[in-house]
């Protein structure tokens, strides 16, 4: 009976997750998700985290995923909670004119390159936002490290996962504009290695106002970045010819931020995919099965 408790509420947070009603989509058929939402640029799938990683994508669609550890449970705790707060302020504010539709029902969905009554893709934004006759789509992100907390309130710079998802959504609802929103609510104490200053943020929340550029490049405060329009449906055809072809992509993505400026480290190092990805090269052929069979046996993954 040691560990009852720990145990019990670890089964109710990951079925939580497993098992969202409010989130319940009828159609179970297989597809590409908002979470890894893909971007293509300069030949090179891009990510910040292991979520945009084409090849987690992929898995994904055939409902491998890593089994949540305790970490990963919480801090999708923390960020649905923020979520509820935020909409909570934005029915207290009361603003005329304002109305808001949450995730689950205003769904985004792509249809394939090839067959335009096969679906491939579907996502949903935290909000979709109308005001005044404008409509816009909020991507509501927690900062819950320093580094996150730094790039965002700091330095001005959401996480590029974030942004690919926000170009996906004002992609399909038409939009020009968009937001990201974070609230850090923690006080947090770092280091910056690049500048050797340390730094203090104290809790606060800070918007970043996206805009679409007349060439379909997203932009962030105006200055452009990687993710575009051509990169979304670059991205999602690719990933639907390898699938289709029964194998991963043979090149791991390129780690950068939002604007194209590559990361010091290598994000692989901290997926739980990286075992089995390491012992391929990028010129093998990387069949789907085979990893899977891998991944099963070597990674702490599951399939559904």
């Amino acid at each position: 009976m040691e560990n009852f408790l720990r145990v019990l509420l670890l089964t109710g947070a990951v079925n939580e997750i497993d098992n969202p009603s409010e989130h319940d989509d009828p159609d179970k058929t297989p597809r590409f998700r908002g979470a890894n939402t893909p971007n293509f640029y300069e030949g090179k799938f891009t990510m910040d985290s292991s979520s945009h990683c084409p090849r987690i994508a992929i898995l994904r669609k055939y409902g491998v995923s890593e089994i949540p550890s305790t970490k990963s449970l919480l801090s999708w705790h923390y960020g649905r909670s923020w979520e509820e707060k935020v909409k909570k302020w934005i029915d207290l504010a009361g603003y005329p004119g304002l109305s808001y539709t949450e995730e689950e029902e205003c769904l985004v969905e792509f249809y394939s390159y090839k067959d335009e009554t096969e679906r491939v893709y579907t996502a949903r934004p935290d909000l979709l936002v109308e005001y005044n006759g404008d409509k816009f789509p909020v991507e509501i992100k927690s900062s819950q490290s320093d580094n996150v907390a730094k790039k965002a309130f700091l330095d001005g710079q959401p996480k590029l996962g974030a942004i690919q998802q926000l170009n996906a959504a004002m992609a399909y609802h038409g939009c020009e504009y968009g937001f990201t929103l974070y609230g850090l609510m923690h006080w947090v104490s770092g280091y910056d290695f690049s500048s050797k200053q340390r730094f203090k943020i104290q809790p606060d929340l800070v918007t970043h106002y996206i805009t679409r550029l007349d060439s379909g490049a997203i932009a962030v405060g105006g200055v452009k970045s990687v993710v575009s329009l051509q990169g979304l449906s670059e991205g999602l055809a690719l990933l639907e010819a390898l699938d289709d072809e029964g194998v991963l992509p043979s090149e791991r993505p390129v780690g950068v931020d939002v604007f194209g400026n590559p990361f010091s480290y290598n994000i692989c190092n901290y997926c739980e995919f990286n075992p089995v990805c390491s012992q391929y090269t990028k010129n093998d052929k990387i069949d789907i099965e085979e990893f899977i069979d891998s991944a099963t046996m070597e990674c702490n993954v599951c399939q559904n």
